[in-house]
């Protein structure tokens, strides 16, 4: 018993070790899929809850790596069991990342139905409200809606992207988001407004620092 719960505390460790790597930065997502990968050994070892949090984590993963999604058996399993069973954040994290699997099999009706089941999930009166996971999901739905020329949508999306992102001390992404507006005037003819939304951006991104965005 004692070697199965320091196995089990172990098994946790690692886990969240791999969950911290990829919130880094996007591109150390694969660094946590090798992590995820050299656990697959001990998944009849782990307990229902880790087995859970493995999958999650895996399809966070991938999804940061940009590696395209090609069945949602696993996370719509996920997402029920977090459903019941998860935190505010735990069930806003795994109904976005079911809503971009929903996206690489181009469901788009279902995408969006998950990432606004996600938003929905979210406690922003929270202390710990996981701000930087609510910003990717407005970010999302913006482009979803930009692919549908649906310009008030487009713009509602991507300003909620902007302010979470903000919240979330994300300022390059926050300035992202604002320029990704750009395509919402576009779509309504208004090219003056389209031109100010991006020399404001390239202002923003200067300061902050990048002039390769700002350029």
């Amino acid at each position: 018993m004692l070697l199965s719960c320091t196995g089990n505390k172990a098994y946790d460790q690692q886990l969240s070790k791999a969950d911290s790597i990829m919130d880094i930065a996007d591109d150390s997502a694969q660094i946590a899929i090798k992590m995820l990968d050299a656990l697959k050994p001990e998944w009849s070892k782990f307990t229902k809850a880790q087995r859970m949090r493995y999958d999650l984590l895996y399809h966070k993963a991938m999804n940061k790596a940009d590696i395209m999604f090609t069945s949602d058996s696993v996370m719509k399993d996920v997402v029920a069991y977090y459903d019941k069973y998860g935190s505010a954040n735990e069930r806003m994290l795994a109904n976005y990342v079911l809503g971009c699997v929903y996206r690489d099999l181009h469901e788009v009706p279902l995408a969006l139905e998950y990432y606004n089941k996600a938003t929905e999930q979210a406690d922003t009166t929270a202390i710990d409200c996981d701000y930087g996971t609510l910003y990717r999901v407005y970010s999302q739905m913006g482009f979803l809606f930009s692919k549908q020329y649906l310009p008030y949508q487009i713009l509602d999306a991507f300003s909620k992207a902007e302010k979470y992102a903000y919240l979330a001390k994300d300022t390059l992404n926050a300035i992202v988001n604002y320029q990704n507006k750009e395509s919402a005037y576009y779509y309504l003819g208004k090219k003056d407004s389209v031109i100010a939304i991006n020399l404001r951006a390239a202002s923003m991104f200067k300061q902050y620092g990048n002039n390769y965005a700002a350029a």
